[in-house]
């Protein structure tokens, strides 16, 4: 029962890491070839925020996770509660991931006045 346990524990957040990665990935691949001019910078970037995205829910959920040996093994309410910590913490390490990239990458998107007005923006600027 324990190795099913860490097994559950750690299984369900990698998956959901790569999961989110698979899922994003198209869509950040080309807001990073825009961002980062070449594909080779983008691909550097690609491939920092998938790893990011994918280990941050295992750290989550392996900082917040309860000794094996101090569970009781039989016990169905132990059992329940791994689930629901281990999912908890799976969810909050994907959205801290995703939600951690997209701030940065969003800070450096150009909006919509500079993108119509370059010329413009750079004069009031000055």
């Amino acid at each position: 029962m324990i190795v099913l346990s860490l097994m559950f524990e750690w299984t369900v957040p990698v998956l959901a890491g790569v999961f989110a990665t698979r899922y994003l990935k198209k869509v950040l691949w080309d807001v990073l070839v825009y961002l980062c001019g070449t594909p080779g910078r983008a691909e550097f970037w690609a491939r920092v925020s998938a790893v990011l995205i994918a280990a941050t829910p295992l750290l989550f959920v392996m900082v917040t996770s309860v000794n094996p040996l101090a569970r009781s093994t039989g016990d169905p309410i132990c059992s329940i509660g791994l689930l629901r910590r281990t999912c908890i913490f799976t969810l909050l390490g994907v959205l801290a991931a995703v939600g951690g990239i997209a701030v940065i990458v969003g800070r450096y998107i150009p909006r919509a006045a500079e993108v119509a007005h370059p010329a413009s923006v750079a004069k009031g600027a000055a």
